[in-house]
């Protein structure tokens, strides 16, 4: 008796579980996360599907990567967990319109080092040191060498220097924007006096004592080409090609300018 009983019940316990239906799966755990961004506004975007604005509050059940996109800003991406995300968006380089109809390349940076060197200049005082780099210019103390001034208008400062009266201006070639410049900047009020594009690559330029003349030397198709430019009208005075020139120099009278080249000197002393 006691057998068939046993046997009644596992019977009935093997038809009630397969006649039973699965459970049904657990819920995932929804994390709230909030983004917030510099500036706000932003749009948040996840494998091209909108999210929302920055600021907002967003409900995810796994990490996710988003982008941060704003117009005028380069976009940024985050890996969301819990908590709460804060981002600040770099602006992509201004543009300033020059006298030519021409654009010179001007970027917004709120941090800057200094990095690798391509060029330095001392002012006549000696109390300033402007340093040019691939990514900038940086103008500091030389007693201290604290950052007074930070220019990051190019990918890449060719040579620099000050003027002789003035060492509030500097005057520099620069590479950027798939051009070269000639640049006379006033760095105490921040902000560019002229300049132009340069129709050749700048190889070297000097100044004479007063700061009236430029002599650059620059690199074209036939051969290196000497420009001597008068600064106060911007206007070249004279223009030559001499295909091994190297080097210039100014006498201590600005007068006459010295180009060598290999074997030769050649002297300029005005005129064309």
């Amino acid at each position: 008796m006691r057998l068939l009983k046993f046997s009644f019940a596992l019977c009935f316990l093997l038809s009630c579980q397969k006649n039973s239906s699965p459970l049904p799966p657990a819920r995932p755990v929804m994390q709230q996360i909030r983004i917030t961004s510099t500036p706000s506004q932003a749009t948040v975007w996840a494998k091209g599907k909108l999210l929302g604005k920055t600021p907002c509050t967003l409900f995810l059940s796994s990490p996710t990567k988003v982008e941060v996109r704003k117009k005028g800003y380069f976009p940024a991406s985050l890996a969301l967990e819990k908590g709460h995300h804060h981002v600040r968006l770099t602006q992509k380089p201004r543009y300033l319109q020059s006298l030519e109809g021409e654009e010179l390349p001007l970027k917004s940076r709120r941090t800057w080092g200094v990095g690798q060197p391509t060029s330095f200049a001392l002012s006549p005082s000696g109390l300033y040191l402007a340093v040019g780099t691939r990514s900038g210019i940086a103008i500091l103390s030389s007693t201290g060498g604290k950052i007074l001034h930070h220019l990051a208008p190019f990918l890449e400062c060719l040579q620099i220097t000050f003027l002789p009266q003035k060492e509030s201006h500097l005057l520099f070639t620069a590479q950027g924007g798939n051009k070269t410049w000639l640049v006379l900047y006033n760095w105490q009020k921040k902000k560019p006096l002229w300049y132009f594009s340069l129709p050749f690559f700048p190889l070297h330029f000097t100044l004479s004592p007063e700061g009236r003349l430029l002599a650059l030397l620059g690199k074209s198709s036939p051969g290196n080409v000497l420009v001597i430019y008068d600064l106060s009208s911007k206007k070249p005075l004279f223009q030559r090609t001499f295909p091994k020139v190297k080097s210039l120099a100014f006498s201590p009278l600005s007068l006459p300018l010295v180009c060598s080249s290999s074997k030769k000197l050649f002297f300029w002393e005005g005129g064309n």
